[in-house]
């Protein structure tokens, strides 16, 4: 006795070989093992398989079905017994996909975000301070920002400032923070240098701030955290205040991007933890790169696990400053629950001059 299975697999190869097409394209494995569990005997039952549109039903329909019913008269028990067999396989495959996505680690992360979700901390009034644009003259003139940003909307502008400025800095996690003396020197030090020469995600925020800042946009550098106090690494962003908008979007040097959702809404870092953490799909700007690498989809999904590892809590200087030292106080948003002070503990880190603020400190201006 030939299985169904084998039947509706013989079928499949003569007709392609008839057509002169691929077996799949007759129909592919997803389909055949739907045929299996459901066994249709109408066209009615056949358009509930997977893979068959109205187009296949009409081209292939009759004889699947003659082949179906026909087997399922001469042996029934058979016919029921690959059904079931077919089922119980699929909810192992199932169970064992699942058990496999709990040790996912973007799973984890946007699981821990979604646990702490909540930010109602406010320990009193700070308002960020911004230096002036007449500080970043020497900044605009030696790389012709103004040729940069000639024309276009303030989004436009902030993302030909990173375009320019990923195309000649790169990124080094290991940079040792050996420059000292401001700003303009740790451009020169790594403006088309070598790749040991490369800048940390926080110099290269730093930078494109002051970029933002020489057209006279509001930007700000956001350090962001992991929930681990073990995990060493975290990542900083820069935000422009989008005037059109009216809102901060984010801009990420270190991988050329911005971000969004499905409606193609531009994401802020607050906006950001907010999708991961409801586990949204985000979108990645087109132009995304990591050291002029582009994105692949591979890539994209490991920098959205990134974001999810170091959205759990975020830092954001009360002085943005050029020279980007840390100045005056600290706004620190952490959600209701974490225990900053014994995160800060396991670091062997102080925790003066920080000031604990809501989310919604991050929405404003």
């Amino acid at each position: 006795m030939t299985s169904l299975n084998d039947q509706l697999r013989q079928y499949r190869r003569q007709i392609a070989e008839q057509r002169n097409i691929a077996p799949f394209m007759v129909f592919n494995n997803k389909t055949l093992d739907d045929l299996i569990l459901k066994q249709p005997q109408t066209i009615e039952e056949l358009e509930t398989v997977n893979g068959f549109a109205a187009k296949k039903i009409e081209t292939y329909g009759r004889e699947i079905l003659k082949i179906i019913i026909a087997y399922r008269q001469n042996f029934p028990e058979q016919a029921a017994g690959e059904s079931s067999k077919l089922a119980a396989l699929k909810q192992n495959e199932q169970e064992e996909k699942e058990a496999q996505d709990g040790f996912n680690p973007d799973n984890i992360f946007r699981g821990a975000l979604f646990s702490f979700n909540t930010f109602s901390k406010d320990e009193g009034k700070l308002t960020l301070r911004y230096d002036t644009a007449k500080e970043y003259d020497d900044i605009n003139a030696l790389y012709r920002l103004n040729d940069i940003t000639a024309s276009g909307t303030t989004y436009a502008k902030c993302l030909s400032l990173m375009n320019y400025q990923t195309a000649h800095l790169m990124h080094n996690g290991n940079y040792d923070n050996r420059i000292k003396t401001g700003l303009l020197d740790l451009i020169e030090y790594a403006w088309d240098g070598d790749p040991k020469e490369s800048l940390n995600c926080l110099c290269l925020a730093h930078i494109l701030r002051s970029f933002m800042f020489s057209q006279n946009i509001t930007a700000r550098v956001i350090s962001m955290f992991p929930f681990s106090p073990y995990d060493i690494d975290n990542h900083v962003v820069t935000e422009a205040w989008l005037e059109e908008q009216q809102k901060w979007v984010m801009f990420d040097p270190t991988y050329n991007t911005c971000v969004s959702d499905e409606n193609g809404i531009l994401l802020s870092v607050a906006e950001l933890r907010d999708a991961l953490s409801r586990r949204e799909k985000i979108f990645f700007a087109t132009q995304s790169a990591y050291n002029h690498k582009p994105f692949t989809p591979k890539k994209s999904e490991e920098v959205a696990t990134y974001y999810a590892k170091n959205c759990f809590f975020f830092k954001i200087n009360e002085l943005q400053t050029r020279t980007g030292a840390a100045a005056g106080q600290t706004a620190l948003i952490t959600p209701d629950g974490f225990d900053y002070e014994k995160y800060m503990l396991v670091k062997n880190r102080h925790t003066r001059r920080e000031l604990h603020k809501p989310l919604s400190f991050m929405f404003e201006k």
